[in-house]
């Protein structure tokens, strides 16, 4: 850990092309299958609603990501999404800057971000790099926290400070 250094995204992407017409946060969700089981670390769709209906509400815009999944039943995060005129898709964004990749895309609007909030575990690593205020939600039980070697490869090496650590040492 002692050769690495944080990247500073905020200065090397600052830009005035990739902004909202207002402040924004970004919310990242995930919906997949985890460790061989069915969904259960992701924000539901009423919990989508009450987050985009108080952050618009007090003048934020939303910039909301989650990967192109279709287990959502009835109405899905994204039809949600389309209901508030101040919440806006990621991917929908990415196509609009077909000269650009979907990291790129997403680099320079989270630099302009107010801020994030995301779903506990490893969606939170990259909008911390970013060094604005980030919530990250655990349900449960976290014992991912306590977790002292996060990985182990084929000789023995051990990643001995787990990504919560990195985040927030």
């Amino acid at each position: 850990y002692t050769e690495w250094k944080l990247p500073d995204y905020n200065t090397n992407f600052k830009n005035n092309k990739f902004k909202l017409d207002k402040p924004y946060v970004v919310i990242c969700n995930r919906y997949n299958w985890e460790h061989g089981k069915p969904p259960v670390g992701f924000f539901s769709i009423q919990c989508l609603h009450a987050m985009f209906k108080y952050l618009t509400d007090n003048g934020y815009s939303v910039l909301y990501k989650r990967p192109s999944n279709t287990e959502f039943p009835l109405i899905n995060d994204w039809q949600l999404a389309k209901q508030y005129t101040d919440v806006y898709l990621l991917n929908d964004l990415v196509n609009s800057h077909e000269e650009l990749t979907y990291n790129e895309v997403q680099i320079n609007y989270f630099t302009n971000a107010s801020g994030f909030i995301t779903m506990g575990g490893g969606s939170t690593l990259f909008p911390c790099l970013f060094q604005k205020p980030t919530v990250a939600y655990y349900g449960g039980t976290l014992t991912e926290i306590n977790r002292k070697d996060f990985w182990e490869d084929a000789d023995g090496n051990k990643n001995i400070k787990n990504y919560h650590y990195m985040i927030n040492p």
